[in-house]
């Protein structure tokens, strides 16, 4: 129930009650090649080059085409509209007096550069979905970030911790090899 009244505020934060229609229809793209992914059977596969954090992206590479789609910078127009809300009605954790305040840890300016660079780099060969190239395709997009941040806000904002928070008891732990 608490994740989907999470899902709920997000949802109100983002679209102010009203989520806009779309129409589309989507197809399923083949199942992706993976033979070049690193495995313990192909270590060698391994490219351990230095990157630095955030290097310009020139605006004909794939981020590039990426962060100037209109489905991103539709995207990225909404989550800023929606600034004031996610860092005071969303980004809450509970104090020990049991008052919500906005979160020390968690913010949106932060939040949105780790939007830029899952949407753009990812993170082993995989990225945010930011929707679908069609009229208000970012929304589904802003669905999407929409389910992580009501997961957040379960597991860690709610705590302002950066960690998920561990539920395992630690007798049915086994510690062999450390």
């Amino acid at each position: 129930m608490e994740r989907s009244d999470n899902f709920n505020k997000v949802l109100d934060a983002f679209f102010g009650g009203v989520i806009p229609q779309v129409t589309a229809l989507i197809t399923v793209t083949e199942t992706p090649d993976t033979s070049d992914y690193l495995t313990e059977s192909n270590p060698s596969s391994a490219v351990y080059t230095p990157i630095p954090t955030r290097q310009p992206v020139s605006l004909g590479s794939e981020a590039g085409l990426i962060l100037n789609s209109d489905t991103f910078v539709n995207l990225a127009q909404a989550l800023d509209e929606s600034k004031d809300d996610i860092d005071n009605k969303l980004f809450l954790y509970l104090t020990p007096d049991y008052q919500w305040i906005p979160s020390s840890v968690y913010r949106y300016n932060d939040f949105f550069e780790s939007v830029l660079i899952m949407a753009s780099e990812g993170v082993a060969g995989k990225r945010l979905y930011i929707g679908e190239d069609v009229d208000n395709g970012h929304v589904f997009g802003l669905v999407n970030i929409a389910a992580f941040l009501a997961q957040s806000m379960k597991e860690t904002i709610q705590y302002d911790a950066c960690d998920e928070n561990s539920v395992s008891r630690i007798e049915f732990m086994n510690f062999e090899g450390f």
